[in-house]
C-alpha cells in the first residue's frame, strides 16, 4: 500500500528549538483507535508528528486528538500558558473555517484528565474533513511562548560616585537605575559593611531563553566595564549579584 501525507504537527517553542525533544504528541485512546481502523500511519519527525493516509483514500472526515506532555520539568518550569489556571489548558483546532493552511486558533479550555507522567500541556483536535492536500499540506504549529521575569542586577561596589549604566544592543533592552533599597539590598548592606548597593531593574517582563542575550553591557562613567552581563536564571528569580570593588 502507498501512502500520502495528510498533515503534520510542529512544535514550536520560544526556549529554544531543540527543547521539543522533550516534549511528545500523543493521540488519545479513540484516536489511535481511528489510525488503525482507517489504515493510517503516524510517524515522528524531528519537530512533531505526520499523519499518512494510504493514496486510495480521496477524502477523510475523521477527528483526531493529540494530547501534548512535557517529558521532563525543565519544559514546565520554562513555558507559559496565556491566562491558565491549575485547571485549565490550551487547546488547538483547525475547525475555524477560513484560516490560512497551516494555521490553528486556540483557546483556553477546562483542563482534561490526561496524564502520561505529567499533565498535558495542550490538546490539539484536527478536522480531517477541513484539510485539501491538493492546496497544500499543512504543517500545523503549536507555539508555546517561555515564561518572562523582570530582570534585576544588584552590583556591590565601594563607591558611591562612580556612575553606572546598562546598555543593549539596538537599545532592545531597558533598564533603570532604583534609588531605594528592598530586602535583598539590605541583606547585601548587611553582609558587605560600608559597600554601596546599586540596583538595576529591565522596563519590562524578559521572556527566558536558552540562548543567552549578549551584548548587554555595563557602562561606568561611560566606559565599558563589562562587556556581557551575565544573564538572571528564572531559577534565581530574575536576579543576578555582581562586586566591582
Amino acid at each position: 500500500m502507498t501512502y500520502k501525507e495528510l498533515f503534520q504537527l510542529q512544535i514550536i517553542h520560544e526556549y529554544s528549538p531543540d527543547i521539543i525533544e522533550n516534549i511528545s504528541l500523543i493521540p488519545t485512546i479513540e484516536t489511535k483507535s481511528t489510525i488503525k481502523k482507517q489504515q493510517f500511519l503516524l510517524k515522528k519527525t524531528s519537530r512533531g508528528i505526520s499523519i499518512l493516509v494510504p493514496k486510495s483514500n480521496t477524502k477523510t472526515e475523521e477527528i483526531l486528538n493529540f494530547y501534548v506532555f512535557p517529558k521532563s520539568n525543565e519544559i514546565i518550569e520554562v513555558t507559559k500558558i496565556e491566562e491558565a489556571e491549575d485547571n485549565t489548558m490550551m487547546l488547538f483546532t483547525n475547525k475555524t473555517i477560513g484560516l490560512e493552511v497551516n494555521e490553528l486558533t486556540s483557546q483556553i479550555v477546562k483542563k482534561e484528565e490526561a496524564v502520561c507522567v505529567f499533565q498535558a500541556l495542550a490538546k490539539i483536535t484536527i478536522n480531517t474533513s477541513k484539510i485539501n492536500t491538493d492546496v497544500a499540506v499543512p504543517a500545523y504549529q503549536i507555539p508555546f511562548k517561555s515564561k518572562a521575569i523582570k530582570w534585576k542586577y544588584y552590583f556591590i561596589t565601594n563607591t558611591n560616585d562612580k556612575s553606572l549604566e546598562i546598555t543593549t544592543r539596538n537599545e532592545q533592552l531597558n533598564f533603570d537605575e532604583l534609588n531605594f533599597d528592598d530586602e535583598k539590598a539590605t541583606a547585601l548592606k548587611f553582609n558587605f559593611p560600608g559597600a554601596k548597593i546599586k540596583i538595576f531593574e529591565s522596563r519590562g517582563l524578559i521572556p527566558i531563553t536558552k540562548k543567552p542575550l549578549k551584548d548587554i553591557s555595563l557602562l561606568q562613567d561611560k566606559g565599558i566595564l563589562i562587556n556581557h552581563l551575565p544573564n538572571p536564571k528564572i531559577s534565581d528569580q530574575g536576579i543576578q549579584i555582581l562586586k566591582l570593588m
